[in-house]
């Protein structure tokens, strides 16, 4: 029997708010069975969305569905499940099933605090989800609200702390405002172009029916300052560091692998509709997260505590994912043919999420056995079977970060560069050597922070281990004995496991995930024709001296 596409599509999205009603539900004392609710949320959710890949057609191409709901507000129930918003949805559940199991661990058996917890996390997940698969404007205006509403919870979650109120505060006010300006663009953009869903102005623009004009540049920047400030860009970065107050598994989840991201959704949503319409997207995209790619690394590379130093690294790559989709406007011509300069955007999100989310996930591991400070940890691989075990964990998440070759990151590295020198030859515009010199440096800071945790995890102790337990984490994190523990870093090495299958082994990447890449079919000249490339293959060119430049400054500046 098949399902109704929209009732699959809905009851995906609301999937894991209805295992958040049933956790509040269950009496405090039956722990197993909350955790067993608590993964099923979001289990369920990656079996319907493989259940409507499979049986129903969607991401293969825009298949977006509709349901009357309230037509006079704008508000129905529109969902577009093409791939992009398949693969987000997909990233935000599968990622979503680890971070509960994390979560178990990293709390320990405190009832009292997963009791809270759940639900908090559950309810951030359908909002993400419904962000990723909403067509209609106003429904997602009122997931977007509700991603804020929960982050608020979360990132607040010791209540009894007042910095983590405080940055509760200080991230829910700066993304609040941002939602603002998008809300006043998306109307706008509503009005310019008499449709409320992103398939229907798709459409438009496709049909020649909307053209540039001063209102739809003004829809574009109020939206763009909504997505901008969701995903950290400066001078409105500053949100994100702060967020670090919340528990680690909030960390590797929310500001790494899905609410950080949906500023950068949404631009990769509007590309293909306002990029060739509004002049001014990559005069705004590309600088502003130009600017926020190389401060953030910069900053991060000073930084002692873990989580800062993944958190501006975060942001660092959400300027970096910015900027792809601001040089995605800038065609690119070849023997006549004018392509979009875009090479594999949903390979280098993913990227992104396959390395910090471990990174998070370790940094929280090592903080709830030792301590997060780095120079407390000079040695840690020498002080244990388990600690030896997250010390490889977090070196290969951090060889990751540095873009190491045989790395899904190595390849996505190289997308990027290609995508500067591509804009470069197409415009021949000198401001790019700026650019080019941003992608460098930035590449240079990141090697040089895997330099620095490898010296510092691998070296060895100068005096015996001492007690560094970091007692900075929240609740009764008692000791366990038994199988839990061991999720402290299982999740971690699941994830950071297809940073090297996709690097070793690229045929069976592209078999796993580029059926979900909308832009496989933009041709890439010089690295590889319509495929994912082979990262020991790659074409010699200025791309590969600007990735081993990087290495090899960054090499010298980590030591």
């Amino acid at each position: 029997m098949n399902l109704d596409p929209h009732l699959n599509l809905t009851l995906s999205v609301l999937a894991p708010l209805a295992a958040a009603v049933m956790c509040l539900a269950v009496p405090r004392a039956l722990l197993g069975l909350r955790v067993a609710l608590a993964v099923a949320g979001p289990a369920v959710a990656v079996g319907l969305l493989a259940y409507y890949v499979t049986n129903l057609g969607g991401p293969l191409e825009a298949n977006p569905l509709h349901l009357a709901w309230m037509p006079s507000l704008k508000l129905d129930l529109a969902w577009n499940a093409d791939k992009l918003g398949v693969f987000f949805a997909l990233l935000v559940s599968s990622i979503g099933v680890l971070i509960c199991l994390y979560a178990r661990a990293y709390f320990g058996p405190n009832r009292d605090e997963l009791y809270r917890f759940y639900p908090s996390l559950l309810l951030f997940m359908t909002a993400m989800l419904g962000v990723a698969l909403s067509d209609n404007f106003m429904l997602l205006l009122l997931f977007w609200e509700m991603t804020s509403v929960s982050s608020f919870l979360l990132i607040g979650w010791d209540r009894d702390n007042p910095t983590a109120v405080k940055k509760a505060m200080q991230a829910f006010i700066v993304t609040g405002a941002g939602g603002l300006a998008m809300m006043g663009g998306l109307i706008l953009l509503g009005i310019v172009s008499s449709q409320w869903t992103f398939s229907g102005v798709l459409a438009a623009v496709q049909d020649g029916e909307l053209t540039s004009s001063p209102l739809l540049t003004a829809a574009f920047t109020m939206i763009f300052a909504g997505a901008a400030t969701k995903s950290a860009q400066w001078p409105l970065h500053f949100w994100l560091p702060g967020a670090m107050a919340a528990p680690t598994p909030v960390s590797a989840y929310l500001h790494s692998a899905t609410m950080v991201k949906a500023g950068v959704y949404l631009v990769g949503r509007l590309w293909p509709i306002l990029a060739i319409t509004v002049d001014l997207w990559p005069q705004l995209v590309v600088p502003l997260g130009a600017v926020t790619m190389v401060y953030a690394a910069f900053v991060a590379l000073q930084k002692i505590d873990l989580k800062q130093i993944f958190a501006y690294t975060t942001v660092s790559q959400l300027g970096l994912l910015m900027c792809m989709y601001g040089l995605a406007a800038i065609p690119f011509s070849h023997h006549g043919e004018t392509h979009p300069n875009l090479i594999w955007d949903v390979s280098q999100i993913l990227n992104h999420a396959l390395y910090k989310a471990p990174l998070f996930i370790l940094a929280g591991a090592i903080g709830h056995v030792a301590s997060r400070q780095l120079p407390e940890l000079r040695g840690f691989f020498h002080t244990g079977r388990t600690h030896r075990i997250m010390a490889v964990v977090l070196l290969l998440a951090g060889y990751a970060l540095a873009a190491g070759p045989l790395t899904v990151s190595f390849s996505a590295k190289e997308f990027f560069f290609y995508q500067i020198w591509h804009g470069y030859e197409a415009t021949h515009n000198p401001l790019f050597y700026g650019l080019i010199a941003a992608g460098v440096v930035t590449g240079m800071f990141n090697v040089a922070i895997f330099i620095r945790l490898a010296h510092t995890l691998l070296a060895r102790p100068e005096a015996p281990p001492t007690d560094t337990h970091d007692h900075s984490h929240h609740g009764d994190h008692a000791h366990e004995t038994g199988l839990w523990p061991a999720f402290l870093w299982i999740p971690g090495a699941i994830i950071v496991a297809f940073q090297f299958v996709g690097g070793i082994v690229p045929g069976a990447f592209e078999q796993m995930f580029g059926w979900l890449d909308p832009s496989t079919h933009h041709y890439d000249f010089h690295a590889s024709v319509g495929r994912f490339p082979m990262t020991w293959d790659t074409h010699v060119g200025a791309p590969l001296y600007m990735s081993l430049a990087a290495i090899a400054l960054g090499i010298t500046l980590g030591f």
